[in-house]
């Protein structure tokens, strides 16, 4: 079982804190900004932009996924599940920002994020029940608490992308957790 101290919390909180402000000051920021618009809606609003992202996922998560195949996996004996998921996570990540959240797009870009949702938290749980990390289970929480509440409101749910923020930081902190 790994051991975190206070040193690791306060990395915790720094990280998550400096992600919920850097995505309220581009709330604020955008001038086409609403309080009901995803990641996707504000920054993949241009045919320009939508390419970027791809480029930029391609470029940053398959770096991350050969780290924890390669060292992550095997350093904590994680079961090939890990594996599938976290791959799974990562193309349908691709794929989703290949595919922007406007008309006529909207549910086919909203059912692959939620793919990629499904196997980050099932990344996340196999993290977990191999570590009984609490850090670990304190990110689940947070992630499954997102997950729900935006399940239950949908389009109702006031400032996805601080939401989708809090989801992405809490899974990157989870993976985070394990470098030191």
């Amino acid at each position: 079982m790994l051991q975190y101290g206070y040193d690791t919390w306060l990395v915790f909180c720094a990280i998550v804190g400096s992600c919920s402000r850097a995505c309220v000051f581009d709330e604020k920021k955008r001038p086409n900004g609403s309080a009901y618009a995803t990641f996707s809606q504000h920054a993949a609003s241009t045919a320009q932009a939508t390419r970027y992202y791809i480029a930029l996922f391609l470029v940053c998560l398959p770096p991350i996924v050969m780290w924890f195949a390669t060292w992550l996996v095997p350093h904590l004996q994680l079961p090939g599940l890990s594996v599938v998921a976290i791959s799974v996570a990562t193309t349908a990540q691709i794929i989703a920002a290949s595919i922007p959240e406007r008309a006529p797009n909207i549910g086919l870009h909203r059912t692959i994020t939620a793919l990629s949702l499904v196997a980050i938290l099932t990344t996340t749980a196999t993290l977990w029940m191999s570590t009984y990390s609490y850090m670990v289970a304190g990110c689940l929480v947070v992630m499954s608490l997102i997950v729900i509440y935006v399940g239950l409101l949908r389009d109702r749910a006031k400032y996805p992308m601080l939401l989708q923020g809090g989801f992405y930081a809490s899974f990157f902190v989870t993976l985070g957790s394990f470098i030191a």
